[in-house]
């Protein structure tokens, strides 16, 4: 069990890095969507040290114990890297009846951000139709 989850702790911390490398070239996740990863990564790393601290003990367990938290430090630095290219998220509001491409174009001057905002907002139900007032997450700039 021991080795399995440690397997598990590396490979998934392996995977969430090249995930976020492609993150920082094309942007497809929210932010929710990245610490939601980096989150699930972190427990899966604690898990397999306080598995290691249990059945070893703490000095017997450190050779592995170190380099699982400064992988888990990288990830963590990686992922603050992935959100600090990102412009901040503010909450907007429809100020006219309108549909998500116009609304990207009138937010940012460009329609093709309009997939952006409704990644953004999940909850959305129609992007064609969106009523005055809503108030809609999107990047600042």
């Amino acid at each position: 069990v021991l080795l399995v989850v440690t397997e598990a702790a590396l490979a998934q911390a392996s995977a969430v890095i090249a995930l976020l490398d492609d993150e920082r070239q094309k942007p497809t996740l929210t932010p929710e969507q990245v610490e939601a990863v980096v989150s699930s990564t972190r427990a899966l790393n604690q898990a397999a040290i306080m598995l290691h601290r249990q059945l070893l003990g703490v000095e017997a367990a450190l050779r592995v114990i170190e380099p699982l938290r400064a992988i888990a430090g990288i990830v963590q630095a990686a992922a603050r890297q992935v959100l600090q290219l990102r412009p901040p998220l503010v909450k907007r509001t429809v100020a006219s009846e309108t549909n998500l491409r116009l609304l990207a174009h009138q937010w940012y001057c460009d329609h093709t951000r309009a997939s952006e905002i409704f990644r953004l907002n999940p909850t959305l139900r129609n992007p064609q139709a969106i009523n005055v007032g809503e108030v809609l997450r999107a990047y600042a700039r």
